[in-house]
């Protein structure tokens, strides 16, 4: 039997609303709960928690992907802003966006075969 259920990475964020606007708006997530200090945001089922702190540090996720395709053109439709966009790499296809803090998002899917 598995112990870990699943494993959700806590993002430093300077302005915690621009962030959830950001992840609502531009990555598609939803805001599955927030308090003082803490929000959860959510897509497919799995979750990234936003914690404010004014000593914001860069962070990165790994988010990995059943097809990235489909994705990728809704992040181009948001205009959501791209660090790498969709290289097939010899261990992953994958692409990375950033948020306002410029924490690092990178999607990932098995890579393409050519």
């Amino acid at each position: 039997m598995n112990i870990i259920e699943n494993i959700i990475p806590i993002l430093h964020v300077k302005d915690m609303e621009k962030s959830i606007e950001y992840y609502q708006d531009r990555l598609g997530f939803k805001l599955e709960w927030k308090d003082k200090s803490y929000s959860g945001v959510y897509r497919d089922g799995f979750g990234i928690m936003l914690y404010q702190d004014a000593d914001t540090k860069l962070q990165q996720v790994w988010v990995g992907l059943h097809e990235m395709d489909s994705l990728y053109d809704e992040f181009l439709d948001a205009q959501v802003s791209f660090i790498q966009h969709p290289f097939n790499n010899r261990w992953a296809y994958d692409m990375k966006v950033q948020d306002p803090d410029g924490n690092i998002i990178w999607f990932g899917t098995e890579p393409k075969k050519e």
